[in-house]
């Protein structure tokens, strides 16, 4: 295993906590000597923290993101630096960057290594963090460095074409790494960029959304606002998906205020399908987001659901050494049409009942 200086806490965890004394901004400017050899991430973190006296917290998607995951073991050796140095030279090593949040330091994937979607490799770690080590200037030198890396994927003309478009909307003045000056081309082209090896992709921003719809997620919400699933669900994308004004005004209020959503091991387009087909919307993409909007298809919502071939069931089988379950979705192609009809039946039967238990329910008076 590839050893790396790594510093790793739950997200929602905090070490080190302190009485009131010196400021956060104090703390990361303290001198700090410590040594850590090979000590499983969670447990080295810990130390360093309780050393440093500030509160550290690593987020869930910034461990998942490391080709190793929680799995790495860490050797850390600082002598005569400060916290704040022994950070920066860390979270560059990782691809990984850290903001300061009340009294807590917290650590997140550089947006680059969000964008990819997935574990990164080795590969593409290491791309990201000489493309950060390294400076930009308007010299044939570093442009080179950088253009042998592009690759220009769904964008029209040839790389040459592309290529000059993206020098001309870097400031040769600016200062600072090559990824900071590559993301401010890509951001005035409409584009964005992603490493992928030991390349860089730029690629249009509606495409990079796309891509992070394919992600692979788990998400379990019972009876809750809609708004505050779609949250969620935006979190776990890394992209926002919003519902348009008018869409909202026209659900009912059942489905604005009280929505499941259950959606284990899929893909985060198909949690977007479950709730458009059920809440009968749509779903566009734009550049940066997702926007839910009001349907326009044609027909019944019962005959649109077949055809967009829903999900009507799950089938939960426990693993022979029942560490696991396997969940196997059921959809509406799956039933005949007799056990469709019966079914939309004992739904629309379920929901009467429903209704009259409401009917008896007292609403306490405003006051």
């Amino acid at each position: 295993m590839r050893r790396m200086i790594l510093l790793l806490l739950p997200f929602c965890l905090s070490v080190g906590a302190r009485a009131a004394g010196p400021t956060i901004a104090e703390q990361l400017d303290a001198g700090l000597t410590i040594r850590l050899e090979e000590m499983p991430i969670v447990d080295a973190f810990k130390q360093l923290a309780a050393s440093a006296e500030i509160n550290i917290a690593v987020s869930d998607e910034a461990i998942k993101a490391l080709p190793y995951g929680d799995r790495t073991k860490i050797t850390i050796v600082l002598s005569d630096a400060t916290v704040r140095m022994g950070l920066d030279a860390i979270s560059n090593q990782l691809a990984l960057t850290y903001d300061v949040s009340g009294e807590s330091v917290v650590v997140q994937p550089m947006p680059a290594l969000r964008r990819i979607g997935r574990t990164a490799s080795w590969n593409e770690i290491d791309t990201l963090t000489q493309l950060h080590a390294s400076d930009w200037s308007d010299t044939d030198a570093v442009k080179q460095h950088l253009s042998d890396r592009l690759r220009f994927r769904g964008i029209d003309g040839d790389f040459e074409t592309n290529w000059k478009k993206l020098q001309s909307a870097i400031n040769p003045k600016r200062e600072g790494p090559i990824d900071a000056a590559l993301t401010e081309g890509c951001d005035a082209c409409g584009w964005t960029w992603y490493p992928e090896g030991k390349q860089v992709v730029v690629l249009p921003l509606k495409e990079q959304v796309a891509r992070q719809l394919e992600r692979i997620i788990s998400i379990k919400h019972y009876g809750e606002a809609l708004a505050s699933i779609l949250q969620d669900l935006s979190r776990l994308a890394g992209v926002p998906i919003e519902m348009k004004g008018s869409a909202a005004s026209t659900l009912p209020l059942e489905v604005k205020e009280s929505f499941t959503l259950v959606a284990d091991g899929v893909s985060v387009r198909e949690a977007i399908a479950q709730i458009t087909l059920a809440a009968d919307l749509d779903h566009v993409i734009r550049d940066d987001k997702v926007i839910l909007v009001r349907s326009d298809r044609v027909g019944p919502p019962t005959e649109r659901r077949r055809w967009n071939n829903a999900i009507v069931g799950a089938v939960r089988v426990p693993s022979q050494d029942g560490g696991f379950t396997y969940d196997w979705f059921i959809r509406e192609s799956d039933l005949t049409p007799e056990e469709n009809a019966k079914r939309e039946l004992q739904v629309k039967e379920a929901i009467e009942a429903m209704k009259k238990d409401l009917a008896k329910v007292t609403l306490p008076e405003e006051n």
